[in-house]
């Protein structure tokens, strides 16, 4: 019960707000000029000054000239930032930061060659000590193990 007595209040004062709008005229209607990347002019020029019988007033047509400028030198500048910065070398800071990550790459590379020389030495002269491989050790260090021997004790079949 009480719900329906709120909502019909409700209702009751829309119909009275838009009887109101509908039948009181409005005092100040101005017209908002856009300009194209839709941010207002700053000064708003009333509908009955821009645009009379087809043509614009020259005061609409001045202030969209403004506008326009304005967002030009704004492009011109931004522009001329970019292409300065160019030339103070941020391309070359990143080339030279690949070049140097080139360059580590290549010394791990060279690194990791002597160390597994070195594990696969170290691997010999201890077989060597426990007496586990015949002394043709060095040759079957540098021999290549087929494929199917390989994936079978990797992946430890038979």
């Amino acid at each position: 019960m009480i719900i329906q007595v709120f909502l019909g209040v409700l209702v009751l004062a829309l119909l009275i707000g838009n009887a109101l709008l509908f039948f009181i005229p409005k005092k100040n209607s101005q017209k908002i000029v856009l300009n194209t990347q839709g941010s207002a002019v700053s000064n708003a020029i009333p509908e009955t000054q821009g645009i009379s019988n087809g043509t614009i007033n020259p005061a609409v047509k001045t202030l969209v000239t403004e506008e326009r400028i304005s967002l030009l030198n704004k492009r011109i500048a931004r522009l001329e930032e970019i292409v300065s910065m160019q030339g103070k070398g941020i391309g070359t800071d990143a080339e030279n930061e690949f070049a140097q990550k080139i360059t580590d790459l290549q010394e791990f590379k060279r690194q990791a060659r002597l160390e597994i020389e070195a594990l696969k030495q170290r691997l010999a002269s201890l077989r060597k000590e426990l007496s586990l491989e015949p002394d043709d050790t060095k040759k079957r260090i540098g021999e290549e193990i087929p494929k199917e021997q390989l994936h079978a004790l990797a992946f430890r079949r038979n």
